[in-house]
């Protein structure tokens, strides 16, 4: 457990400071915001009933809803069934990797 928790610690700790590229403050104030709407709503998540969930959506599963139904699209354009079908998975994993990678 300590060796995950130290892992996640510095996954952090090189998201906000990236090796080799200065952070001025506006980019380290938005990065902490960011990081905590991010924490409470997976808070919230965890804390609530399943019950719940359904009844009260929040933004970043709605976000998340248009990335599964666009990877349909997006994946569909290949002309294989099976990608059609499972591309709302990929595109719901996928975009925000992407965005991830694009936005570091």
């Amino acid at each position: 457990m300590n060796d995950a928790l130290r892992r996640l610690g510095w996954r952090l700790g090189d998201a906000f400071f990236p090796p080799g590229r200065p952070v001025n403050g506006w980019a380290l104030g938005g990065r902490a915001v960011t990081l905590a709407v991010v924490a409470a709503d997976g808070w919230w998540f965890f804390r609530v009933p399943l019950r719940e969930i359904g009844e009260n959506p929040k933004f970043i599963r709605g976000v998340l809803l248009v990335f599964h139904e666009a990877g349909h699209v997006i994946f569909g354009l290949c002309g294989n069934e099976f990608l059609r079908v499972a591309g709302g998975t990929l595109g719901q994993l996928l975009m925000p990797l992407a965005l991830l990678v694009a936005f570091r």
